[in-house]
């Protein structure tokens, strides 16, 4: 920036800096009908004077200005340069034709945007559960973050590691069975989720899930077909595979010791034969399951009847039912026949004060043609059982 001030004939006779500013506009001065010729700019200062500034420049800073335009909070009618009044430059050097002159170089506005930092959180991690189908899969819409429809399934909390076997509807971490407290549903994001809900109403289906801990649910940010090794493992109670089932009394033919090893285990629809039912009052009663052959077995499973028959749930380790007034089984033991003929009980087979509706036994492996539950103890005198499973490899 060069200034000076002039005398009429233009020569520069005074040596000075002309007082110019930096100004916001009051007005809006490029209206049109403004006569440029004639209208003098007008408007607040902005500091520091433009004399002030060094010959290669400086900065001017207008943050607060420009953010009230930007909020509405003052009109915006940009920026001008108000010169030296010229009644002062008069009064130094009396000449008609006295000015101030100014001459500028390069403006510009460096404006700098500063956002409000989000913090990014970091993904929780994730952890392989498999789980096994089964045919009264029931797949519902669950809650879920916002911004997806989920949908998910309640299942079987595995006692072991999914790698040692899963029963239908059970799932498992690879490791190590589930843990009390660990929450049993999946859940997952529709947009993910259509193979599975098609798949998972089979047994003979494994998906794994990466699963974190959400709280009230497992929620997946995958699923795939099972991608690891499941040691093939039959029911070999069951009546589809060639068992067979008897029992030292029954209530009536709806009642069948055949309706105990069909593969439905929750006694859905008991009032029309749901289970096995003796005939009362529960005087060493037992059901007996006789396979086509000798197996070798390391797992048995003990289904009772619920409380609430009517609308049974899917059971887990911790379903109970009422000592005073429920269906299950108080006292029995689980047994098998030795190769000599004699019934032996099974490893912890032996069961009092029991009152949980699933008891599970495992084992090391043995080899036996026949499994029995011998009831002793019931609430109401009367022996009920929904399901007698055996599993074996």
């Amino acid at each position: 920036m060069v200034t000076a001030a002039n005398d009429n004939n233009g020569n520069k006779v005074i040596d000075r800096v002309c007082k110019d500013h930096v100004a916001a506009a009051n007005l809006s001065w490029w209206k049109e009908g403004r006569n440029p010729n004639t209208f003098i700019p007008e408007g607040d200062l902005i500091p520091p004077s433009l004399n002030d500034c060094p010959y290669e420049g400086c900065s001017i800073n207008v943050t607060n200005l420009v953010n009230n335009w930007i909020t509405g909070k003052e009109a915006r009618y940009g920026f001008v340069i108000v010169g030296e009044d010229t009644k002062y430059v008069y009064g130094l050097y009396p000449r008609d034709n006295a000015a101030c002159e100014t001459y500028y170089g390069d403006f510009s506005l460096t404006v700098t945007y500063r956002f409000a930092t989000r913090k990014i959180s970091t993904p929780p991690q994730t952890y392989p559960l498999v789980c096994r189908g089964i045919e009264t899969l029931k797949v519902a819409d669950v809650d879920g973050p916002v911004g997806f429809r989920w949908i998910g399934f309640t299942f079987i909390p595995g006692t072991k590691p999914a790698g040692e076997g899963l029963l239908p509807g059970q799932c498992s971490w690879v490791d190590r069975g589930m843990r009390a407290g660990e929450p049993h549903r999946v859940a997952q994001p529709i947009e993910g989720a259509a193979a599975w809900t098609r798949d998972l109403d089979s047994s003979d289906s494994y998906w794994t899930f990466d699963v974190y801990n959400a709280g009230g649910q497992l929620q997946a940010t995958r699923s795939e077909r099972n991608k690891f090794v499941i040691p093939l493992r039959t029911n070999y109670a069951l009546a589809s595979n060639g068992a067979t089932a008897s029992a030292s009394t029954t209530y009536n033919a709806s009642f069948a010791p055949s309706k105990a090893i069909d593969g439905e285990h929750r006694g859905l629809n008991w009032l029309s034969g749901g289970g096995w039912q003796g005939a009362g009052p529960t005087n060493n009663d037992y059901l007996q399951v006789d396979f086509n052959d000798s197996k070798t077995i390391n797992e048995i499973d003990v289904f009772m009847l619920q409380d609430n028959y009517a609308s049974p749930i899917e059971p887990i380790a911790d379903t109970k039912f009422d000592l005073t007034k429920g269906y299950g089984l108080i006292d029995f033991v689980v047994q098998y026949r030795s190769r000599f003929g004699d019934w032996l009980d099974v490893p912890g087979g032996k069961v009092t004060g029991n009152n949980k509706v699933w008891r599970q036994f495992t084992f090391p492996e043995l080899r036996t043609k026949q499994i029995r539950v011998l009831v002793s103890r019931t609430p109401d005198g009367y022996s009920r059982l929904t399901e007698l499973e055996a599993w074996g490899k």
